[in-house]
């Protein structure tokens, strides 16, 4: 979809949807351009882009207010302190497929919940509006949402990283990111940093967060949270370091900086291959909605049997097992290790699209994927070199998942 026809047509939806959730005006103008830049390319290769873009705009907000302000006074104020009066969750629901027009399942994707999850809210939803049908409901929204006035933009919005051209390809063979990422890890900067105490609260490895996720984690340990956005080739709203770095201990109340993406238009290709290699580890942490799958799906670990996944399988988490490649993955992003200097090394993501080698960490590719191209993913911690790091390798049928094979033997590299 062209991303220019998809802001025009719907930009003003988006920020209403933003509103209707409680949100502030501001707020809900800023976190939907926001989205819409970061996610240009996503939008650009979809036919139907409101559900991603849907899910991102709920992780960049947030969770909808508890308690928030009462919907100003006119036309529509009725219906939207009706859904101001609901719990977050129908309130989300609510929103989502009443004005939103998403399916439980995208609606499900979306805010982290079962698609079964999605039914009693959205009844909850649509009896605070005081109606019995869905379709009343709607149209009541639909109004409501009609009086939500909406600035319009004062320049163009242009996608993150829209150059495409295949003969960039051949400009590097490796992305350095991932040396931009370890510098800001370490605290790039020089900038003052409290002094350690021997009690309080330890920076933890925020290695494969977002900011909504960093926020909450650190404010649980007592620590104030400011954001600094600085301009990587990682996906928007990623956190890429902190200052004071991880593993400092700082007292109760202190501020911890964390440092989050924001991408550049000048990002070479290669960004695009680490932007999908991310949406997966999000969604194998719990942080981020399921990538795009095909309609039947092979997941092989090491030389065991494939276990095959219909799309909707795929989608939800639990189906995979337990363990599983989701948790395989999500274990190794919370690894830490202290180097001999006391300081703290977190993991680090390789991403490279090739043609697996025959053998990796001591085992065989899998006879069924051939010779095909795979998006490889490698995480590992730089101190332990002599061994294999976790290796996944993607591989995809027009931008969408069709086999997913993890490496885990630890074998010499």
């Amino acid at each position: 979809m062209d991303f220019a026809a998809y802001v025009e047509a719907r930009r003003t939806s988006l920020v209403r949807a933003a509103a209707l959730l409680g949100h502030p005006p501001t707020r809900a103008v800023a976190a939907v351009d926001t989205v819409l830049v970061a996610r240009g390319r996503a939008i650009g290769r979809s036919d139907h882009p409101d559900p991603e873009v849907h899910a991102a705009l709920a992780r960049e907000l947030g969770p909808p207010p508890a308690h928030p302000e009462p919907a100003p006074a006119g036309d529509g104020a009725e219906v939207r302190d009706a859904l101001l009066h609901l719990d977050p969750t129908s309130r989300a629901v609510g929103v989502l497929v009443l004005h939103a027009d998403l399916t439980a399942r995208e609606v499900a994707a979306a805010l982290g919940l079962k698609p079964a999850e999605v039914a009693e809210p959205l009844a909850r939803a649509v009896a605070a509006l005081g109606v019995t049908e869905e379709i009343d409901a709607r149209e009541q929204v639909a109004l409501s949402a009609d009086t939500i006035a909406v600035p319009p933009l004062t320049a163009p919005l242009e996608p993150a990283a829209t150059d495409r051209r295949p003969w960039l390809a051949a400009v590097a063979v490796l992305v350095v990111v991932g040396l931009a990422t370890a510098l800001l890890a370490r605290g790039a900067d020089d900038a003052e940093t409290p002094d350690p105490a021997p009690g309080g609260a330890r920076i933890p490895s925020l290695f494969a967060y977002d900011i909504t996720s960093a926020r909450q984690l650190l404010e649980s340990q007592g620590l104030v949270v400011s954001e600094e956005r600085v301009q990587v080739c990682e996906p928007a709203d990623h956190v890429v370091g902190t200052k004071p770095p991880t593993g400092a201990r700082l007292p109760v109340g202190s501020t911890v900086t964390v440092l989050t993406a924001f991408p550049e238009n000048s990002c070479l290709p290669r960004y695009f291959d680490r932007e999908d290699a991310w949406a997966f580890i999000d969604f194998a942490t719990g942080r981020g909605p399921a990538p795009p799958f095909t309609g039947r799906i092979d997941v092989i670990v090491d030389d065991r049997a494939p276990l095959a996944l219909t799309n909707g399988e795929a989608a939800v988490r639990s189906t995979w097992g337990d363990p599983s490649v989701l948790s395989d993955v999500a274990n190794v992003t919370e690894q830490v290790a202290e180097t001999t200097e006391s300081t703290y090394v977190t993991p680090v993501l390789s991403v490279e699209p090739q043609v697996p080698p025959r053998t990796t960490c001591g085992v065989d590719r899998p006879s069924a994927v051939g010779r095909r191209e795979a998006l490889r993913i490698t995480i590992g911690l730089p101190a332990a070199p002599v061994l294999c790091p976790l290796v996944l390798d993607l591989y995809r049928t027009e931008g969408a998942i069709d086999t997913v094979v993890l490496y885990t033997q630890k074998s010499p590299r």
